[in-house]
């Protein structure tokens, strides 16, 4: 016999002669105490040690979370480099560089020449402060932040999960870590930039919400500058998540007003009070960075933000609905959360709140990118729908599983798990540190270590580099390196490539070595002297090109494939024209 949370009513409606009946002569048991008798006998089917009470179940994501670092392990002491998760992004290294280039002395600067406030303020403060501490390890110490702050999430998702009952039902929250552990979350988790901290402050700020009622009508007001707290956090580790707090704040408003009991200004009165509570500590978080950005740079927004935006004039970027589909499917889970917190409020009501507000923040902040963003989309724009995709499929299905069959909840949970196993096969077989039979390097971003690591031994100190894409192969030479993106430089840089002048400009600031890759006209062959494109990213500005000279080459890659394309790296020399 299976029993659930939702047969504690029936055992309650026992009467007392029969519960004397039940506990024997003993006629001073009373209705509480039967009930927790009858419910720890009929509940220790699915209860997991830990999490419920399935034997090993619970231990089911400490297992894979070893694993992850065995691999890494493993694949470090073989190598000499990350071939598998945590498997940093290019971007990754710029914040590698910049921190330490801050540590240094040098300023917030990729080159050593311009300031640049091209990244998310909460990651890059944690990385200077990593510099400092352990300034000869920072990719070491990075991983195992990284890998911590995994497993803290997860745990977070858990423990936010059971505040339904402390005995849920085990494959609900198989499911949860299971979807957590596919392969394209996974990756966007552990890459080294700003998304595992994101997702850590999100899940904290559903935590409070669901544990204190805070959002929900006549709420306590004591965790309300907590919130505040968090939501700044979340804020300064993502600027875009922004829409999370505006959500926050619109749900408030919402459910006051839908709500009111009280008269229009009492409920006005109160919500001012309650949005004040919540809001004034991000304008408290985030005011140094934004009046340093005013001071330093004249804009508010940093100088990637405004390059990657068409705002106020759509985009429609379609394509990033396709790049990064996994992410943006967590909507559904997170939508039937949402509807189940609805229907059966007395079970899941507590996660009305975080439910309306992840949804509302998802649905705005993915029609932002559609419509506005013009390049350069990846999946760590997106690590902060995480949270709430976990919890609403967690729901879905502990409330699914009551209504189905005895073995419902498990088919689901084996399902999961098979899906999680399909996809770490195929992201294990399209690992992209491998290495071909030729021993060619089959990743951009470890051809650019290499490169990088070329360069550091056979350049000056002082020689300064240009290169798009410059995170990597910047972080790994040790050198001043140019972006030529200028996602992490300043605007005055871009204004100067839209001139169409960026030769001369690379010239007259001691750039003395270019490396550009997705070379197609230089990868095979005799190729003699040829322009290199750098794209404008601003209206009414023009595309610069940079001359380069077959004689000048004095670095070329093995060959490589970055995306489809098979190409080398390539590292000229810089001549003046």
């Amino acid at each position: 016999m299976r029993v659930g949370p939702e047969d504690v009513q029936v055992v309650n409606s026992i009467q007392l002669p029969e519960l004397i009946t039940l506990g024997g002569s003993d006629t001073s048991l009373n209705r509480s105490t039967a009930a927790e008798r009858i419910l720890d006998q009929t509940q220790s089917s699915w209860r997991i040690p830990g999490l419920g009470s399935r034997p090993g179940a619970g231990w089911w994501f400490f297992a894979i979370f070893l694993g992850l670092i065995v691999v890494w392990a493993l694949s470090w002491s073989i190598v000499g480099r990350q071939l598998a998760w945590p498997r940093f992004h290019d971007d990754a290294f710029y914040y590698l560089r910049v921190a330490e280039q801050v540590s240094n002395g040098n300023g917030f600067s990729i080159d050593g020449l311009h300031s640049t406030n091209g990244f998310h303020p909460f990651w890059m403060t944690l990385l200077v402060v990593i510099f400092v501490v352990v300034p000869g390890g920072i990719v070491p110490a990075v991983v195992v932040i990284h890998l911590t702050l995994f497993a803290i999430v997860a745990g977070i998702g858990v423990a936010t999960f059971r505040a339904v009952s402390p005995h849920v039902r085990w494959p609900a929250i198989v499911v949860m870590l299971s979807m957590l552990l596919f392969s394209r979350i996974l990756t966007s988790l552990l890459d080294g930039m700003e998304s595992a901290i994101l997702a850590l402050m999100v899940s904290l700020t559903i935590l409070v919400i669901v544990k204190t009622r805070s959002f929900e009508k006549r709420g306590p007001t004591n965790a309300d500058w907590l919130i505040g707290f968090l939501l700044a956090l979340s804020f300064m580790a993502r600027l875009d998540t922004a829409f999370l707090v505006a959500s926050a704040s619109g749900y408030l408003a919402v459910a006051a007003l839908l709500d009111r009991e009280e008269s229009w200004s009492d409920t006005i009165t109160m919500l001012v009070k309650k949005q004040v509570r919540i809001l004034l500590p991000v304008v408290v978080v985030a005011l140094p960075f934004f009046t340093w950005n005013l001071v330093e740079f004249g804009s508010l927004v940093p100088v990637s933000g405004a390059i990657k935006s068409s705002f106020p004039e759509p985009d429609f970027a379609i394509e990033t609905v396709r790049a990064e589909w996994v992410h943006h499917a967590m909507i559904f889970p997170a939508l039937a959360g949402l509807f189940f917190a609805f229907r059966e409020p007395s079970r899941f009501g507590m996660f009305r709140a975080p439910l309306a507000m992840g949804v509302a923040m998802i649905v705005v902040h993915a029609a932002y990118t559609e419509l506005f963003a013009t390049w350069g989309i990846f999946v760590w724009y997106f690590a902060a729908y995480i949270p709430f995709g976990m919890i609403g499929a967690g729901i879905s299905v502990e409330a699914i599983g009551g209504r189905l069959h005895r073995y419902a909840p498990e088919a689901i949970a084996a399902g999961a798990v098979a899906i999680f196993v399909a996809s770490q096969a195929g992201s294990l077989s399209q690992l992209d540190g491998t290495f071909t039979e030729g021993g060619d390097n089959r990743s951009f971003v470890i051809a650019a270590e290499i490169a990088g690591e070329w360069a550091a031994e056979n350049t000056p100190e002082d020689a300064r580099f240009a290169m798009k894409d410059s995170g990597s192969f910047s972080f790994h030479s040790r050198r001043n390196v140019s972006n030529l993106d200028g996602v992490i430089m300043n605007m005055d840089y871009q204004e100067t490539l839209c001139t169409g002048d960026l030769h001369d400009y690379l010239i007259e600031n001691g750039v003395e070595y270019l490396v550009m890759h997705q070379t197609e006209h230089a990868a095979w062959g005799d190729y003699g002297n040829f322009a290199l494109r750098v794209r404008c990213r601003l209206d009414d500005g023009q595309d610069s090109l940079v001359e380069v000279h077959e004689e000048d080459e004095v670095y070329r890659s093995l060959r490589y494939f970055d995306g489809p394309r098979e190409t080398h790296l390539i590292i000229w020399r810089l001549q003046p024209r």
